[in-house]
């Protein structure tokens, strides 16, 4: 996997993933950028300088989704369809939501305070944090 810079064609960052990037998102901000690598790995670097601030692996649960909700805390939607609410500045999760029966194939931020996740069980819901 890598993140190239636009304007010249840099390499900005190089890695090797088992399989390519389920996920991206910026902080509201602009200088936090996080993604999914493989299946259960969530990088965050800051922005513009791509320097890594935090790491995640859940490696039993695949993640599938990730966003934003500011510019501190996002949401994980793993394959089992849970979530996991990630304070990034301690680098833990801080809370679990429940719910689908099955994968989560959507996710989108309504504001700060909630998002929308849509699963396979057919099933779409609105969470509050």
């Amino acid at each position: 996997m890598q993140v190239l810079d636009t304007e010249t064609g840099a390499v900005r960052v190089s890695t090797v993933v088992e399989e390519g990037i389920r996920s991206i998102t910026v902080s509201p901000d602009g200088r936090t950028f996080l993604a999914v690598w493989g299946n259960d790995t969530i990088f965050a670097m800051e922005l513009p300088s791509f320097e890594l601030v935090m790491g995640f692996v859940r490696e039993e649960i695949f993640v599938q989704k990730i966003i934003f909700l500011d510019n501190s805390h996002f949401v994980g939607a793993y394959s089992d369809g849970n979530f996991l609410l990630f304070n990034i500045k301690n680098k833990r999760p801080i809370k679990r939501y429940t719910g689908h029966i099955d994968e989560i194939t959507a996710l989108i931020e309504i504001d700060s305070d909630s998002f929308l996740s849509g699963s396979k069980d057919m099933t779409i819901k609105v969470r509050v944090h």
